[in-house]
């Protein structure tokens, strides 16, 4: 669902969508893993949420520069209101490095 709304608070156009594909992909998959995750460490312990946390952060990555593309396709609009959505998550800084 969140991922759906970002799409919308984005408001892609037509030819933009080719490049959102692979970023909500991508989104997916760690939304996916993060659930698979959290209930492995539920299981196994504290141990394993370093390890997770690498895993995030290899992710993140991989969603940021997925991003690139769709990024250089947005208006000025779309470039604000994904950095007001990067920055609520807490992102911001690795949107921005990209």
């Amino acid at each position: 669902m969140h991922i759906a709304l970002i799409k919308y608070a984005l408001n892609l156009r037509p030819e933009q969508e080719s490049q959102w594909a692979p970023v909500e992909a991508a989104l997916r998959d760690l939304a996916q893993w993060q659930t698979m995750t959290a209930h492995e460490v539920n299981f196994v312990g504290a141990g394993e949420r370093g390890a997770a946390g690498n895993g995030v952060v290899t992710r993140l990555k991989r969603i940021a520069t997925l991003a690139q593309p769709l990024i250089k396709v947005l208006d000025q609009a779309q470039r604000r209101d994904m950095m007001a959505l990067a920055r609520s998550a807490g992102l911001e800084q690795l949107l921005a490095a990209h």
